[in-house]
């Protein structure tokens, strides 16, 4: 009769498929974005890319390091504007009603600060080590903002596009 007999690890399987079933059940449905939330989510978005001039001189000032081997003032500089400008699109979309697009939505701006910002901390040291494990924090970031922008990309349509990560 081993059959019908109740062992540790099925009842512990049985236990696990129950609060599964259970978590499922319990999870709160996704909460739609009303029309006037997901315009303010698009304008808000559409205020983050820098211009292309602002872009070049960006590019520009990251190409050619100082003395020091760090970054130039300009460059800085730069990273600061595009980093302004992500928090004052995270400003505004926290402004919105509250849904799941608004969250994956600051979820992708907070990556994408963090980014600049490790690009900030690269730019500050010289130390081959240091760089690489800011490395592998950008690379983090950069697979969060990917996950959470395919999450909110259908919400903000054909618009949210030019500021992928």
């Amino acid at each position: 009769m081993s059959g019908g007999r109740i062992t540790r690890g099925k009842l512990l399987l049985a236990s696990g498929k129950a609060r599964a079933a259970t978590d499922e059940a319990a999870a709160p449905h996704p909460v739609r974005p009303s029309p006037a939330d997901v315009r303010a989510m698009r304008a808000a978005v559409a205020a983050v890319p820098p211009s292309r001039q602002e872009l070049l001189a960006l590019l520009a000032a990251l190409r050619k390091p100082a003395e020091s081997g760090r970054f130039r003032e300009a460059a800085f500089t730069g990273i600061a504007r595009v980093r302004e400008r992500i928090r004052t699109a995270e400003a505004r979309v926290r402004q919105v009603g509250h849904s799941n697009a608004r969250q994956e939505l600051l979820v992708y701006l907070a990556a994408l600060d963090g980014i600049f910002t490790v690009l900030a901390d690269v730019g500050r040291s010289t130390d081959p080590y240091r760089a690489a494990r800011l490395h592998a924090q950008a690379v983090a970031l950069e697979a969060r903002a990917r996950s959470a922008y395919q999450t909110v990309a259908p919400w903000l349509g054909a618009g949210a596009r030019a500021a992928t990560p």
